[in-house]
């Protein structure tokens, strides 16, 4: 007689189908065991046509959207019918959630419905300060601490993707986990060649929403000290996102609009990495928590400049240097460490050869094989 498999149900609130976590649960969806699990995955995107195409070749994943799920309107009272209707109909043994949000809903759809194991993976910034007026802000944050404070005390597992990310959760909403496995998220290792151009050319890389809290006007005000000791470098960013045009003004105040171009999103990082010479991260604290574009970087051999906030120092400092970090903000460190690279190559060589190997030990297989290994450890548990 065949066993039943796990029922495990994934809920991501919000999930953008374009950047890393997606990337992140595809990365699951590539490795888990379907013979052993039924995986449903529920959230809500502002995407769902690509969202679901994005799923469309793993089929044995069935897809929830529940609309409207992010929208802070009337405190989510709305939204707590889809919620209702899709945990009245469907039993699950195990929930995995997904950001603060739903975090706090796991844990009040596993007390209200019974189910049994909760964990949660603990993404990038606690609270998103991307949208939204200070006001709402204010109200927003001072909301969730309190609620994750109250009802999240008795999540099963965390899986936080630095240990800065659980240090954070202790600090921010008092929350003391009795179980933690760190899991830093793997990058596919696909080895593109080297593309070659001009030796006078020398490009610097970045990929990233453009969004304010990912930095990349630090980078171009970098530009015009750049060039006073290496002429011609060129900034290539890929990636979109609202403060684009703003972007394009401050290249042009800077009159390096001529040396600064944007690519739009680019769905082949590997290739991207290829094209560039030294790549930049250049975001502002609190909020990424382990890029994974640091280490799809690291993968293709390129050297890496980032910002010296807590998370993204974890990694340039795993097991050795990895990369040279910069002070927030600070467009004239920035340019220092650029020079020091390109002047340096034994330093160079030493934290690409460094980064690769780091990156190449995190492993998406690993981390999926630990998850699996902790939902049947904890449903034996019970």
């Amino acid at each position: 007689m065949k066993k039943n498999k796990i029922k495990v149900l994934w809920f991501s609130t919000p999930l953008l189908p374009r950047y890393g976590v997606m990337n992140i649960i595809m990365g699951w969806a590539e490795e888990i065991d379907f013979e052993k699990y039924e995986v449903t995955l529920a959230c809500y995107s502002q995407d769902e046509k690509e969202l679901s195409d994005k799923f469309s070749k793993f089929p044995e994943i069935k897809i929830i959207h529940l609309p409207n799920l992010a929208s802070f309107k009337y405190f989510y009272l709305p939204q707590f019918f889809h919620l209702h209707r899709l945990f009245s109909k469907n039993r699950y043994d195990v929930i995995h959630t997904i950001f603060v949000q739903a975090d706090i809903l796991g844990s009040l759809i596993k007390r209200y419905y019974k189910i049994p194991v909760h964990v949660t993976s603990i993404m990038g910034q606690l609270i998103s300060s991307v949208s939204g007026s200070a006001v709402t802000q204010k109200i927003k944050r001072a909301m969730y601490e309190k609620a994750y404070s109250i009802f999240c005390k008795k999540i099963d597992c965390f899986f936080p993707i630095t240990l800065t990310s659980i240090k954070q959760i202790e600090d921010v909403f008092n929350v003391k986990p009795q179980r933690v496995e760190v899991i830093y998220s793997g990058v596919p290792f696909d080895i593109r060649p080297k593309v070659n151009k001009p030796n006078s050319q020398f490009i610097i890389g970045a990929a990233s929403q453009l969004i304010f809290e990912k930095g990349l006007d630090i980078l171009i005000k970098a530009l015009p000290y750049i060039h006073e000791f290496k002429p011609n470098t060129k900034i290539l960013i890929a990636g979109e996102g609202p403060q684009l045009k703003e972007l394009k003004q401050l290249s042009k105040d800077l009159k390096v609009e001529n040396y600064v171009e944007f690519i739009g999103f680019c769905n082949d990082m590997p290739g991207f990495m290829s094209k560039i010479d030294i790549f930049v991260f250049p975001a502002r604290p609190s909020y990424d928590g382990l890029p994974r574009v640091i280490l799809e970087a690291m993968i293709q051999k390129t050297p890496v400049i980032a910002t010296n906030t807590p998370e993204i120092s974890e990694i340039l400092n795993l097991n050795g240097q990895n990369g040279e970090l910069f002070d927030v903000e600070n467009h004239v460190m920035l340019a220092e460490k650029f020079e020091l690279l390109i002047t340096n190559s034994t330093l160079c060589d030493e934290l690409v050869i460094n980064g690769f190997k780091m990156a190449n030990n995190i492993s998406v297989k690993q981390n999926v094989t630990l998850i699996q290994n902790t939902y049947a450890q904890l449903l034996n548990n019970r």
